[in-house]
């Protein structure tokens, strides 16, 4: 089975059971990208802090709203290392690669090998739906992790060379958030995928939960109207109304991983009950 460019399952008919790791080298482009995007902003912070009088005069243009919008309760986070670069890495540019990422090999497991026509083929050896769908949530599970950590070595390094103040706790705290984040969207786009057999619906209704979520939380955070509204939101459970980096850990990214397997569960119903597309 090919997930995100990858040989993730090639199936054994002798054995019966799904194969791990993948045998190319998508995953360390997923992870130089990422990476090199935190690696890039951590080398820009010295060069933008000796500068820091003009960025508190482009903040103060601004209303305040506008920041918490994009999780930034106070302005003034911005101009610490901290905030500055978890507004790159961890609430945007790197959000929406982990989200790409996850969602992207969710609707390419499932639905995508059965519009390829080869699920089939792995379904006519002993294997239930049921275990190659939680074999296909395992490996996910796996590739994030990967990613997150060559991301947490990154940040570490990066902290360390360049003196940036951050604690080990938040940069670990903050990058466990992301994974968490993308294994929600990745588990719901794999249950779509499970439950529907449609590759645009497993990537089209998590993509949109992602910018729906996205502009729930940042309308929550301005309109009092909407505030209640914050907690439907996957993304409140991850960025809140502070930086990721200058937080510790906190359990409510715990909530992102409930929800998934609950989605998890919800996908293995809907696989087992349907037919499959010939």
């Amino acid at each position: 089975m090919r997930v995100a460019g990858q040989e993730i399952f090639p199936h054994s008919p002798r054995q019966g059971r799904a194969a791990f790791p993948p045998n190319d080298d998508s995953i360390v482009a997923w992870s130089l990208g990422l990476c090199g995007i935190a690696t890039l902003t951590m080398l820009f912070w010295p060069t933008l802090s000796r500068s820091i009088g003009d960025l508190q005069a482009i903040i103060d243009m601004f209303p305040s709203e506008i920041f918490a919008a994009f999780g930034m309760g106070d302005p003034k986070d911005l101009m610490t290392a901290g905030g500055f670069i978890s507004s790159r890495v961890y609430a945007s540019v790197g959000l929406v690669l982990m989200l790409a990422f996850a969602i992207g090999m969710g609707a390419a497991s499932i639905a995508g090998e059965e519009r390829r026509g080869t699920l089939e083929l792995q379904l006519a050896t002993p294997l239930t739906r049921r275990r190659l769908l939680l074999e296909v949530f395992a490996a996910m599970l796996t590739l994030i992790a990967v990613l997150s950590i060559a991301l947490c070595l990154t940040m570490a390094l990066g902290n360390a060379a360049i003196d940036l103040d951050l604690s080990l706790e938040s940069i670990i705290a903050a990058t466990s958030g992301l994974a968490l984040t993308g294994v929600f969207f990745g588990a719901l786009a794999l249950a779509l995928g499970g439950a529907t057999g449609s590759t645009g619906v497993a990537r089209g209704v998590p993509a949109a939960v992602a910018v729906g979520g996205i502009l729930l939380n940042g309308l929550g955070a301005v309109v009092a109207g909407f505030a209640p509204f914050r907690y439907l939101s996957p993304i409140y459970w991850f960025l809140g109304d502070s930086p990721p980096l200058l937080r510790g850990f906190s359990a409510e990214p715990l909530v992102l991983l409930g929800a998934a397997l609950v989605a998890v569960v919800i996908g293995v119903i809907g696989f087992e009950r349907r037919d499959l597309a010939r």
